[in-house]
C-alpha cells in the first residue's frame, strides 16, 4: 500500500504545511522528528474537524487528500522512529561489545601477569 499511496502523492504533488513553510514528500524524510510530528498533528486536527459521519455521502475529494496526506506523513514518521529505535539498539550492542574487548584485553594481561619470566622471554624471543 505505501509505494501506491507515495506513487499518487507525488504525481499529485503534495505539499505539506510546515513552520518553514510548504514542503513536498522528499523533504519530509530530511525534516526534523518535532516537525514531522506537528504535521501529522495538524493533518488529524484537519481530518478530525472535516469529519462528517454520513453513510450515504461520500467523503469530497478534499477529505481523501487529506486523508493521503496524512498516512504518507504518519508513515514516514514511523518509518523514521523505528529506524532511530534500531540505531539506538545497535549502538548499545557495540557500547557492549567495545567494554567486552576492553575486559578480554584486560584479563589477557592479569594472565600474562601470571606467567614465568622464561615463559614471556621464549615468546619475546620467537616474535
Amino acid at each position: 500500500m505505501s509505494e501506491n499511496m507515495f506513487e499518487t502523492g507525488t504525481r499529485l504533488n503534495l505539499l505539506f504545511q510546515t513552520n518553514k513553510g510548504l514542503v513536498g514528500i522528499s523533504d519530509l524524510w530530511k525534516a526534523p522528528l518535532t516537525q514531522l510530528n506537528t504535521v501529522c498533528v495538524n493533518l488529524h486536527k484537519e481530518l478530525q474537524e472535516a469529519e462528517v459521519i454520513s453513510f450515504i455521502e461520500k467523503p469530497t475529494k478534499k477529505t481523501s487528500t487529506d486523508q493521503l496526506k496524512f498516512d504518507i506523513a504518519k508513515y514516514i514518521l514511523d518509518k523514521r522512529l523505528a529506524e532511530n529505535e534500531l540505531a539506538a539498539e545497535a549502538a548499545k550492542i557495540n557500547e557492549r561489545k567495545r567494554r567486552l574487548d576492553d575486559l578480554i584485553i584486560e584479563k589477557r594481561g592479569e594472565l600474562d601477569k601470571q606467567r614465568t619470566l622464561e615463559d614471556l622471554e621464549k615468546e619475546r624471543a620467537s616474535l
